[in-house]
């Protein structure tokens, strides 16, 4: 246990240079309340310095939401799209669709167009392309 401090002196134990001491029993509760507010400011730095590693890390993460977020939105965009897309050719799918049945239709009510055998089929030789001569067969 520690009951005095050496405040000055000059040297050590010297004959005719008497010492300066503090007993410390007269300054206990003053160096209890120092120890406490440095055993406090220790705390509350420890604890300044957690908050700040959680608030960065929070940050960090939020800034990976914030990445996968705008990933997102552009991925809906795509797929809307690409819905879009879909959506029309589906029309011009029913669309030719519908075409085709009126016309099976409209070929059904009409019937096959006849030849008349006296006339024949007139036709155009290759020749005529090249020199302008049309032969009828």
């Amino acid at each position: 246990m520690l009951t005095g401090i050496t405040s000055f002196g000059i040297g050590c134990a010297r004959k005719n240079f008497p010492g300066v001491y503090t007993r410390i029993a007269s300054y206990k509760d003053w160096i209890r309340i120092k120890i406490e507010e440095v055993e406090n400011k220790i705390e509350k730095d420890i604890l300044a310095a957690r908050e700040a590693e959680l608030l960065a890390a929070q940050q960090a993460e939020l800034k990976k939401l914030a990445a996968q977020q705008a990933e997102l939105e552009k991925l809906a965009a795509e797929q809307a799209v690409l819905d879009k897309f879909v959506a029309e050719e589906a029309e011009e799918l029913e669309r030719i669709e519908n075409e085709k049945i009126e016309l099976e239709k409209k070929n059904a009510a009409t019937p096959p167009p006849t030849m008349d055998p006296g006339f024949g089929v007139v036709g155009f030789d290759a020749d005529f392309i090249e020199d302008g001569n049309q032969e009828q067969t």
